[in-house]
């Protein structure tokens, strides 16, 4: 019997007698989890078994994932975000990966591109709900055009009132037609909200977003946010 079968055996016995161990500790997590998994038998693990376990929490967490992400207003860039996995095929919907922005060189870039996609950043959109009361998510507007709500999509792809803004744009999606002139159709039709999900699951052009990201909410955030009942605050 090898050394780890041993400590198996040992805190096997130990959750027998209903003492703390790795064994009780596994137990316990897995009864907390919000759904159901299969039984295992600690006196006789199996490795089936045991893989069975494995998956059920995989997939009941990336249950759980989309259900969370779902419900919450703040997380819209991350429902139903599709990945090209590294074993190949069609990009799939895919909670729990490691994501290649993560992996974007330049530091700053990839905090501001991170920043957008989870809504921890200074944009109107996300300051103006800490209000209390919160104010409405149409009258969180952009402090440039004061049109439309101030949303990572609409400052990155969409707002045409800032001249440095449109200019940063034109250099990106220039450069995209030039990498990849298929892009054409999507950068022309599709919505900012999908066209911004769609560039986020493009694991060949992070470091241009995360760029793009950066340069832009500099901008932004060098100019005061407006103020819906008084016009720009600082």
């Amino acid at each position: 019997m090898t050394v780890l079968q041993e400590a198996l055996k040992d805190s096997a016995h130990l959750w027998i007698l209903e003492k703390p161990g790795w064994i009780s500790d596994i137990i316990y997590v897995l009864k907390s989890l919000p759904f159901e998994l299969p039984s295992l038998d600690f006196n006789n693990l199996l490795p089936h078994e045991v893989q069975m376990v494995i998956d059920a929490v995989d997939a009941g967490s990336e249950r759980q994932l989309h259900q969370t992400l779902e419900q919450s207003p703040k997380m819209y860039l991350l429902v139903g975000r599709r990945e090209q996995l590294k074993r190949g095929g069609p990009p799939k919907i895919k909670g729990l990966y490691f994501r290649k922005y993560l992996e974007i060189d330049d530091n700053e870039h990839r905090k501001a591109l991170t920043r957008l996609i989870l809504s921890d950043h200074k944009l109107a959109v996300e300051r103006l709900r800490w209000r209390t009361p919160s104010i409405p998510r149409e009258d969180r507007l952009c402090r440039f055009c004061v049109s439309k709500p101030e949303t990572p999509e609409h400052v990155l792809l969409e707002c045409m009132a800032q001249n440095n803004v449109c200019a940063l744009r034109t250099i990106f999606t220039e450069t995209l037609r030039t990498l990849d002139p298929g892009l054409g159709g999507l950068l022309e039709n599709e919505t900012p909200r999908n066209l911004l999900k769609e560039l986020i699951a493009r694991s060949d052009i992070s470091h241009l977003l995360g760029k793009l990201a950066f340069d832009i909410t500099r901008i932004y955030y060098d100019h005061p946010m407006y103020e819906p009942n008084g016009g720009q605050i600082a």
